[in-house]
């Protein structure tokens, strides 16, 4: 079982290269020379998409999804939509019917 953590992967030097380096799902992402502005900013940007997909690592455009993540991500969609329509209806009830 793997350590849950809420730390963020860790901008580093690979020292072999001079490139900054970061590791996200046990893949390491070179990001070009350590301590430039751009290296900070693919950093910024691949740690932001990894934590907008609950920390789990982006897929390639062209790969397709399984059925059961299709599913998940449906349910997820849903339920967002049930919570947001009960909430309207809530505010135009009536108090003494809530």
């Amino acid at each position: 079982m793997p350590k849950l953590t809420t730390s963020l992967p860790r901008y580093r030097n690979h020292k072999a290269s001079g490139q900054a380096v970061v590791t996200i799902a046990g893949k390491d992402h070179y990001l070009g020379r350590h301590g430039s502005k751009a290296s900070r900013m693919l950093y910024d940007r691949l740690v932001v998409e990894w934590l907008s997909n609950d920390r789990q690592p982006t897929k390639p455009a062209g790969e397709s999804l399984t059925i059961t993540e299709v599913i998940a991500r449906y349910w997820k969609h849903t339920q967002q939509l049930v919570t947001t329509f009960w909430t309207k209806v809530r505010e135009y009830l009536p108090h003494s019917i809530s």
